[in-house]
């Protein structure tokens, strides 16, 4: 009976955790394409313009219509579907396989880089068709023509022309990002966690979670920032 209930527990949490994942993704995809898009800009052959995220979406909106803003959701939905389970569960699951022992905050953010890098391998052909359909705005953004009609014609025309193995092209970026990002964000998350209850900041309740999370987030995104350049710059 404990054991079926464990997984009933651990079933739970993976359902949940990809709604949950399925939202966030969906609430800042417009501003996930943003970064994409400024990203690019350097390689861009008029990239001696200064720009801004402020710009970058006017420009999308003017362009490509306000719809445009979601251009490459449903791979980066999918992704989420393996990717965010697998790092918080692995997470959870590395972290207790010694029970008893506390971890120190190296060690625990070097589980959360390893459970990130497992999820990443996973998910890595979503990640790259989602940014290739981000990028894609910018041929039109340039008055050419689109690679891609949609995200199945994106998949489709990547295995066609690169091979299956073409789906994981950028798997060394994306692995290195996805390690500084969960060794940022998991780590600092439980770390910030313990620290606010047993410091009595407040209880254990959503506004420690909330606090935590906000942490949490700030060092994952400073951390994998230039690595986060990397890789949209070599998948695209």
């Amino acid at each position: 009976m404990g054991g079926n209930k464990e997984q009933e527990k651990i079933h739970t949490k993976i359902v949940l955790t990809s709604l949950s994942a399925m939202v966030a993704e969906t609430t800042t995809f417009p501003i996930d394409l943003t970064k994409t898009r400024l990203q690019l800009h350097g390689e861009s052959l008029h990239s001696t313009r200064p720009t801004n995220a402020f710009r970058v979406v006017s420009q999308i909106i003017r362009i490509e219509g306000l719809l445009a803003l979601y251009k490459g959701l449903s791979p980066a939905i999918i992704r989420h579907l393996f990717y965010t389970p697998i790092r918080i569960v692995g997470y959870e699951y590395i972290r207790n396989a010694v029970p008893n022992v506390p971890l120190s905050l190296p060690g625990k953010a070097f589980i959360g880089g390893i459970s990130g890098v497992i999820a990443q391998v996973v998910a890595s052909p979503a990640d790259l068709v989602k940014v290739r359909m981000q990028a894609n705005g910018l041929q039109v953004s340039r008055g050419l023509q689109p690679r891609y009609t949609g995200s199945f014609d994106a998949l489709n025309k990547i295995i066609g022309t690169e091979g299956l193995g073409g789906l994981w092209r950028g798997v060394i970026p994306n692995v290195q990002r996805a390690f500084l990002v969960n060794m940022g964000e998991l780590a600092c998350y439980d770390h910030a966690k313990h620290f606010i209850i047993q410091s009595e900041i407040c209880d254990d309740n959503i506004y420690a979670h909330t606090l935590a999370s906000v942490m949490s987030g700030l060092s994952a995104t400073a951390l994998s920032c230039p690595a986060d350049v990397v890789k949209t710059r070599k998948n695209q």
